[in-house]
């Protein structure tokens, strides 16, 4: 009889063979052995099928079905899930060996918590590492709204959280993609609270993809469709999904749109300039300055955003040019 699962790790895939095999590889070297590897191969058309199908581990679980989207991917996946632990994993991500390990020590030793997310590293296209998305300190900390929705720490494919406490809340919403995420946490939150380690166990890849531009404004139209259901549960104790009565996303003026591109590519801009990937650096700057190369502002924020690279960069140079020694500070 084959060994209950004390995790199901649950990735849905489409069209990701370029990055596939090291995410894979990735989850199937971690230390804690005893978990299954549901994956949804969510309609693929670019041999990600061949790539799954060539390993030979038992722990791996294939199913097949046309392009839903990643919201109906991952809540068939997590429906056939056997564990009461999901895990979940992104096809172009790359997670640490004691990941799994790690994070069920948490979710074992602290019950309350719904959701635990893992200390995650950007990293570039070519998968040299960028900036932290956490702050070091203590063993764990417990999340508010502000980490949660203005800092975004909570990286969609690091997290573990408990099947019961999902099913409870109503799973992944298509309406709400691609912030399908935020809308899962906010909705946790009300009766859970979440938590995250602080220590690096996850590295999320930053890459620039077919209309790139599109998908950062499709997310933040979502991004405001997810708060405001938020804020319909709060003032009315249901949302309008919950309601049974969808309306359509709030729209986002022209000048909004742009505005959230700039934010977005320089966002990606800075984790390349920080990993010193100058190529990819130069993909992003193009983008940032294509959102209206005409416009002063936009050159004013582009220098800005290299000046404070170049500012950080220095910094962090200094003490070694120096000798090891900090620079002396001259008083009166």
């Amino acid at each position: 009889m084959a060994q209950q699962p004390l995790i199901s790790v649950v990735m849905s895939v489409y069209n990701g063979a370029r990055f596939l095999r090291e995410a894979m590889d990735s989850m199937l070297a971690q230390t804690f052995a005893n978990f299954e590897f549901v994956i949804i191969n969510d309609g693929s058309t670019d041999g990600s099928r061949e790539i799954i199908e060539g390993y030979d581990d038992r722990r791996i679980r294939l199913y097949e079905q046309e392009n839903q989207g990643i919201a109906r991917a991952l809540n068939r996946g997590i429906g056939l899930a056997r564990a009461g632990l999901i895990a979940r994993m992104d096809a172009d991500d790359i997670s640490a060996p004691r990941r799994l390990e790690k994070e069920y020590d948490f979710m074992r030793s602290h019950p309350e918590f719904a959701v635990v997310a893992a200390g995650t590293a950007l990293m570039t296209e070519s998968g040299r590492r960028g900036p932290l998305s956490f702050e070091a300190g203590t063993a764990w900390r417990e999340l508010g709204d502000d980490d949660i929705v203005r800092k975004s720490l909570v990286w969609h494919g690091s997290v573990m959280y408990g099947k019961a406490e999902f099913l409870e809340a109503g799973g992944y919403r298509p309406e709400t993609v691609p912030a399908e995420d935020l809308d899962l946490w906010l909705r946790l939150r009300q009766k859970h609270p979440l938590a995250m380690l602080n220590e690096l166990l996850y590295y999320q890849r930053r890459w620039m993809r077919p209309a790139h531009r599109r998908l950062v404004v499709k997310r933040r139209v979502a991004l405001n469709y997810a708060l405001e259901l938020d804020r319909q549960r709060r003032a009315e104790g249901a949302d309008e999904l919950q309601r049974g009565r969808p309306s359509h996303k709030p729209a986002i003026t022209c000048e909004e749109a742009r505005r959230w591109a700039l934010i977005a590519f320089g966002f990606d801009l800075r984790t390349y300039l920080g990993a010193r990937d100058w190529r990819g650096a130069w993909a992003f700057a193009r983008a940032f300055l294509g959102t209206d190369p005409t416009s002063p502002r936009v050159w004013f924020l582009f220098m800005r955003r290299i000046l404070s690279w170049a500012t950080e960069f220095v910094r962090a140079r200094l003490p070694a040019a120096l000798g090891g020694r900090r620079p002396r500070r001259v008083t009166n």
